[in-house]
């Protein structure tokens, strides 16, 4: 079994290990397509192509933490949203 993965770079390296064997399984069928478009990590895990179970549970933990920050983005009102506002102030006061 693969060790646990203890930063994002190595969860990274994991996945791009097995990309080839990945690939294959999306591309044999458009259910396991829609599949690992709907829930990744069940798909990666149910198509057994060598990522640990560790590896498995890191990455539900950062797709989950994902998430929970784009929800929390999208709740916020468009005024407190941080991306793209200073450029915005700036074609304001330059008019």
């Amino acid at each position: 079994m693969n060790p646990m993965p203890t930063s994002p770079d190595q969860l990274i390296q994991e996945l791009r290990q097995y990309e080839l064997e990945l690939q294959a399984w999306l591309q044999s069928s458009a259910v396991n397509a829609l599949w690992f478009l709907v829930d990744p990590v069940d798909a990666l895990r149910t198509a057994n192509v060598g990522l640990s179970e560790e590896s498995l549970q890191e990455l539900q933990k950062t797709l989950e933490s994902l998430e929970a920050k784009l929800n929390h983005l999208a709740l916020q009102p468009p005024a407190t949203h941080t991306l793209g506002t200073h450029k915005m102030q700036n074609r304001i006061t330059a008019s």
